[in-house]
C-alpha cells in the first residue's frame, strides 16, 4: 500500500537585537539549528545552545539581525537508511568500511547489514572515521564483505534532519570532506558563512570542485538526511535567479513559512528585508542592479518544528 513520506517540521525565528544582546529564545532540539547573524551562517563554535535558547559568544550591536532556523524530521514507519557504506572487513564486534558515510553515525544508534525483512540490529559503541572502523557493543552476525550498512529508524521516531561538517582551509580550489560523503542534491554549502549556490561549485565524486576562486577560511557543508522516499527529508528545492534592477516583486512558488532567499550568498531576513506569499516575495528595498545572484529555497513543511 501507499506509504506517506516522513514528516518534516520547520520554524524560522528572526530577531533584531538590542545593544549587547547575546541570548535568543528558541525552543528546539540541540544541534538542529542554523544560526545566522547579519546574513552569515555562524559556526557552531560561535554560540552555545540549550533546548530553549541560543547564546552568541559575541554580543550583538543594536539592530543586528539574527535568524535561527530549526528543523525536525519524523519517520512515518520503520525504515532502514542506506548510509552509503560497503563493508571491507569483519570481526566479531567490528566492521571496516570503504568510503565515508552520507550522514554522521553516533554511538547508541542501531545498524544492520540488510534492509530486507526485519533484520537484527546492532548498537554502535564507537566509530573511527580515520580508520573507518565501527565497533559494536556486542557480537554481530550476518555481516559480510561487500554488504551495505543501514541505520534503523523506528516508526514515529524523530531523527536528525542533517549532518553538519566544517573544516578550515587555505587557498583551495577543490575540497573533499574527510568524514562524510556528499550526496548530490542533498547538500547546502557555505564558505565563511556565505552560501554557495549551484553556480559556485560542482561535485565530482566525493570532492567539491569548481569554486569561482581559491577559498580560504571555513567551509561548512549541510547534508540533509534522506527520508523514507530516499530524497532529502527537507524536500528542499533551490531556484537560482538574478535581480532585476529596481524590481520589488519576484515570482517564486513556495511555502512562505519555510522558504529562504539568499542574495549573493547572504540570507535575507523576513519582515526586515522581504515578505513572502505562496506565489512570490516582495523586497522592502529594490536591488539596484541586474547581477545580484538570488538563490531561492523552499522546504516541504508539515508544521512548526
Amino acid at each position: 500500500g501507499f506509504t506517506s513520506p516522513d514528516g518534516f517540521y520547520y520554524t524560522e525565528s528572526t530577531f533584531q537585537a538590542t545593544a549587547a544582546q547575546t541570548t535568543f529564545s528558541v525552543t528546539h532540539i540541540v544541534g538542529d539549528v542554523l544560526v545566522f547573524k547579519n546574513g552569515l551562517l555562524l559556526d557552531t563554535t560561535e554560540y552555545t545552545e540549550t533546548s530553549t535558547t541560543v547564546v552568541l559568544g559575541t554580543a550583538c550591536t543594536v539592530n543586528d539581525t539574527v535568524i535561527i532556523i530549526n528543523m525536525r524530521a519524523v519517520s512515518t514507519s520503520v525504515y532502514y537508511e542506506d548510509l552509503g557504506l560497503t563493508i571491507t572487513a569483519v570481526t566479531s564486534t567490528t566492521i571496516t568500511y570503504a568510503d565515508q558515510p552520507y550522514q554522521d553515525i553516533l554511538a547508541g544508534e542501531l545498524l544492520t547489514f540488510t534492509n530486507v525483512g526485519t533484520p537484527t540490529t546492532y548498537t554502535v559503541s564507537t566509530i573511527n572515521t580515520s580508520t573507518k572502523v565501527i565497533t559494536f557493543t556486542g557480537t554481530i552476525a550476518g555481516a559480510a564483505i561487500n554488504d551495505n550498512v543501514f541505520r534503523y529508524r523506528a516508526a514515529a521516531s524523530t531523527y536528525r534532519p542533517w549532518t553538519r561538517y566544517s573544516a578550515d582551509v587555505t587557498a583551495v580550489t577543490t575540497y573533499t570532506p574527510t568524514s562524510i560523503t556528499i550526496q548530490n542534491g542533498f547538500e547546502s554549502i557555505y564558505v565563511n558563512g556565505v552560501q554557495f549556490s549551484e553556480i559556485d561549485y560542482d561535485l565530482s565524486g566525493p570532492a567539491i570542485v569548481g569554486f569561482p576562486g581559491a577559498v580560504t577560511g571555513k567551509i561548512t557543508v549541510i547534508v540533509y538526511a534522506p527520508n523514507n522516499y530516499g530524497v532529502p527529508a527537507s524536500n528542499v528545492t533551490n531556484s537560482v535567479a538574478y535581480s532585476v534592477n529596481g524590481a520589488l516583486t519576484y515570482t517564486f512558488a513556495s511555502n512562505p513559512l519555510a522558504m529562504e532567499v539568499y542574495a549573493n550568498g547572504v540570507i535575507l531576513a523576513k519582515t526586515y528585508d522581504y515578505t513572502a506569499s505562496a506565489a512570490n516575495y516582495n523586497l522592502v528595498t529594490a536591488i539596484p542592479n541586474n547581477f545580484t545572484l538570488l538563490n531561492q529555497q523552499t522546504f516541504a513543511r508539515d508544521g512548526a518544528a
